[in-house]
């Protein structure tokens, strides 16, 4: 049940009202983005005069106007389906890029993954009379278009019930992550480093790998390309081709945000395909191995009848 302050839901019950929704964005660097529909600034402040206070203290801060991060219809279920918030984000506005918006390179560094979401309703005429939270989540998806406009959505609390948590078997190892806490190869005994030998556009790149020579016996495609220097320094991609087999050519799946340079440094593990001989022969790491499918004989042996016996 939702408690509302009593001043407010006496502006609640007035023949006009003067409502704004607020909402707020926890970033995973643990800044906050503000944002409100309501043509100016709303400044929220803390209950300090009820004990306890009687609307959410995370909700006091200013809530900016002019911020570029929107929210569109608000769609709450009771039938266990996604309850929807969509958010949109423009193209960041100067001066106020720094303090209630994002920039493309902390989208791009995964900054608003998962990240906690809460949607508020006040009076704007007194911020004073409290509000109250009438949706909370976590963002989902985030996508862009083409005029380079972010997208995503608020997932309520629901949504995760309708997620898959048992593990399922197959073929191939599901771990999420090369070298996870399922996997439990040390991938970092096996990450090297390298620079820039020349840059060719967002993706690729002629590398210049600091490691022995001949090649280890396994390979850099699905492993992770690190900057360490340079404007992408912290951004991570997988890696598409493998420089030892592509003519000295790093290539990778997702352009990084920022221009690459020659000189810039960056670590590269190797990857991993999921595949049973893969763990097993190149890794030795089958004891962790999870393709549990591999140990079942399948629908077709599981089915099979008794085969023809030739008469003594």
């Amino acid at each position: 049940m939702k408690t509302i302050p009593p001043l407010l839901l006496a502006d609640l019950k007035l023949q006009t009202t003067t409502l704004a929704f607020l909402w707020s964005i926890t970033m995973l660097n643990g800044r906050v983005i503000r944002g409100t529909e309501h043509d100016l600034d709303i400044d929220m402040p803390v209950d300090g005069a009820h004990s306890p206070p009687q609307w959410p203290p995370e909700s006091a801060g200013l809530y900016y106007a002019i911020a570029n991060v929107t929210a569109g219809d608000i769609a709450n279920n009771s039938d266990m389906s996604v309850d929807n918030l969509s958010v949109d984000g423009a193209v960041p506005q100067a001066p106020y890029t720094e303090i209630l918006d994002v920039t493309v390179d902390e989208i791009e560094a995964g900054l608003l993954d998962m990240a906690p979401v809460a949607v508020y309703v006040c009076n704007w005429m007194a911020p004073a009379h409290g509000c109250f939270e009438i949706k909370s989540g976590f963002l989902g998806a985030i996508t862009s278009d083409s005029d380079g406009k972010y997208t995503t959505e608020v997932r309520g609390l629901s949504q995760l019930l309708q997620q898959i948590v048992i593990q399922t078997h197959s073929a191939t190892c599901n771990v999420v992550k090369f070298g996870d806490a399922r996997c439990k190869f040390n991938v970092a005994a096996i990450t090297i480093t390298g620079t820039v030998a020349t840059a060719i556009n967002g993706i690729s790149f002629d590398a210049d790998l600091a490691q022995a020579s001949p090649r280890p016996p396994y390979s850099y495609v699905g492993g992770t390309l690190t900057f360490t220097s340079g404007a992408n320094t912290g951004f991570a991609r997988e890696v598409k081709l493998d420089p030892n087999t592509n003519a000295g050519v790093l290539e990778v799946w997702e352009a990084f945000p920022e221009v690459i340079a020659n000189g810039d440094a960056y670590t590269l593990s190797p990857g991993c395909d999921r595949q049973y001989l893969t763990c097993k022969n190149i890794y030795n790491n089958l004891v962790n191995n999870r393709a549990y499918g591999i140990f079942i004989p399948g629908t077709d042996a599981i089915l099979a009848g008794p085969t023809a016996v030739a008469a003594l």
